[in-house]
């Protein structure tokens, strides 16, 4: 059984169906793994969720990750269902709700999904674990993998690359809750471009597409997965495709790093080539070059809470 890690689908239901068929027509036993994001922007975004929840579980052959458009939505939800609980407010229809920073509030008025049909949406999105930890045989040997939807603080990593499961655990102290709902929130929330300096797992995340200037301007291929020093983006912005040509939906195979893609125009251009792409992926396997991270002084500051694309 093969594991593939999808980047942000954002409601392009026709898309993820079309890649998922591609894949599993070549592999019957393909485990898959999506990163969170699957909601908000894309035409079919009410398709998409229902797929989702009558299809994804926690360990079985397809997987998700929570992405920062799911929690989003979780704390809207329960506002909502706040309201309702207060004293004359039981007939409060979602209509009187202020609208979500996308469009999950125009999908609800035009759906007009039940009350008990929002409890299942929201229940769904918040059983939905904050990452995927995957060890995989590859042709070099054992590796391990951590998914996450866009980034994994050092806080959370122990020594022999493993996901610190502690750091994101409840507590019964205020201040260590404070602490670790801070890193939960990096885990969605925060965008990095210097890759990591973990050497003994790689990262696997969405959340910011590699067609934006954010990660061009780092060297990322515009519409492709980026490699960067053990960090691997999947997410290659399919739901702006209407507006950047070369934005893409994609699927790593994590057993050998395998790139499938839907649209074809995600191929290499100029001089590089596949053979080339092959040598730069055993380079980050085999050498595990460090760098030194630029650390982020908003990391905790309000402002990466903001959703930038």
């Amino acid at each position: 059984m093969s594991t593939y890690v999808v980047g942000d689908i954002h409601g392009c239901y026709d898309e993820w169906i079309q890649l998922k068929d591609r894949i599993e027509a070549q592999d019957s036993e393909a485990r898959f793994i999506l990163v969170g994001d699957i909601i908000d922007r894309g035409a079919k975004v009410y398709e998409m969720l229902n797929w989702a929840m009558q299809n994804i579980s926690s360990n079985g052959k397809y997987q998700m990750i929570l992405g920062n458009h799911e929690e989003e939505k979780i704390r809207w939800l329960q506002k909502y269902f706040e309201y309702k609980e207060e004293p004359g407010a039981s007939s409060i229809v979602i209509d009187d709700m202020e609208p979500d920073n996308y469009d999950f509030y125009d999908m609800c008025i035009h759906y007009r999904p039940s009350d008990q049909q929002l409890k299942n949406i929201l229940n769904w999105f918040d059983q939905l674990p904050y990452y995927k930890e995957v060890c995989v045989n590859m042709q070099k040997g054992k590796q391990r993998f951590i998914v996450v939807h866009s980034y994994l603080p050092s806080e959370c990593v122990n020594k022999d690359g493993s996901f610190k499961k502690t750091s994101v655990k409840d507590s019964n102290s205020a201040v260590i809750n404070y602490i670790r709902q801070r890193l939960k929130n990096s885990i969605i929330w925060h965008r990095d471009y210097w890759g990591n300096t973990y050497n003994k797992v790689i990262v696997v995340h969405g959340h910011t597409a590699t067609v934006s200037s954010s990660c061009t301007v780092r060297g990322a291929k515009s519409g492709r997965i980026w490699f960067n020093n053990n960090d691997i983006n999947v997410d290659c912005g399919i739901v702006y495709r209407e507006h950047r040509e070369k934005a893409n939906l994609a699927a790593i195979r994590l057993e050998d790093l395998e790139e499938f893609y839907v649209y074809d125009n995600a191929e290499p251009e100029g001089n590089e080539n596949k053979e080339e792409t092959v040598i730069y992926k055993q380079e980050m396997l085999e050498k595990r070059k460090r760098q030194k991270k630029q650390v982020d002084s908003c990391l905790f500051d309000e402002e990466f809470l903001k959703d930038l694309w």
